[in-house]
């Protein structure tokens, strides 16, 4: 995980070659860590670690960049995409084109609920629709223009993520570089690595160097107490404000990185 936060200065952190342990920083608690219904940014800084989207914004070049689409294509009122075939659930459920459809139905059923979305999107009405295992249109009826960005900050939920009754407090339902396998609210989550792994942006893989094996996420409010543990070893890295792809797979062990506003 790759320090990243508001501000100019430097900080160092000190991760694994490979594998191991890492625990990062959020300063306040999550809402909810279902990524189609949660509110706080503090919730999509665990929840970039745990879904995928469609598409990736990279911070270093300010562009967007293929992730589980590998094409794109923007018209009035509809975006179609071209999904890999490679990506698996964390439960081992090949994704389709189909099912990041029925995941977009209901995350924009939460449109009137969820304040956030009519902000990335508008206030339309939304159709998804997967014509082969591999395509996928999404059309609506009022929107903004220039939407691809909006679909890189939705987090696609799998088929067990879907069912009535799912715990998304508990556990995550996605097809990213990690799964959480406990989360306390007040304390902290904790990840593991979805093994397999391989689709990310730039070639991003569970086994990149640098890249642990377990990633804790510590709520750590207080700067003195932050600094305090790194000191001793208790925080990896001192501020996160999402999981960056892009230096997962940093070739140091340790390095010095100068954070900036995601």
């Amino acid at each position: 995980a790759g320090a990243c936060s508001p501000g100019s200065s430097s900080t160092t952190s000190s991760l694994p070659a490979a594998g191991g342990t890492a625990s990062v920083r959020i300063t306040s608690d999550w809402d909810s860590l279902d990524p189609h219904n949660s509110v706080t940014f503090i919730a999509g800084q665990i929840e970039s670690a745990l879904y995928d989207t469609l598409i990736h914004f990279a911070p270093a070049t300010n562009k967007l960049e293929p992730y589980v689409a590998t094409a794109w294509k923007e018209s009035a009122g509809s975006m179609a995409f071209t999904i890999r075939s490679d990506v698996k659930c964390s439960d081992g459920t090949p994704l389709t084109a189909q099912i990041v459809a029925d995941s977009y139905k209901r995350y924009f059923s939460f449109i009137g609920k969820n304040t956030g979305i009519a902000q990335r999107f508008g206030k339309g009405t939304y159709t998804e629709t997967a014509t082969d295992s591999t395509h996928l249109t999404i059309t609506w009826s009022s929107g903004y223009t220039d939407m691809a960005q909006a679909f890189a900050l939705v987090g696609i939920v799998c088929p067990a993520g879907l069912l009535p009754g799912a715990d998304f407090q508990h556990n995550s339902f996605g097809t990213g570089p990690y799964v959480l396998t406990d989360a306390t609210h007040g304390v902290a989550a904790t990840t593991k690595v979805h093994k397999g792994w391989t689709w990310g942006p730039n070639g991003a893989a569970y086994n990149s160097h640098g890249f642990p094996d377990t990633m804790i996420v510590k709520i750590v409010s207080n700067d003195t107490t932050s600094a305090n543990e790194v000191a001793s070893g208790d925080l990896t890295s001192p501020d996160v404000s999402r999981v960056d792809l892009d230096r997962m797979s940093a070739t140091n062990s340790r390095r010095r990185d100068t954070p900036h506003s995601a």
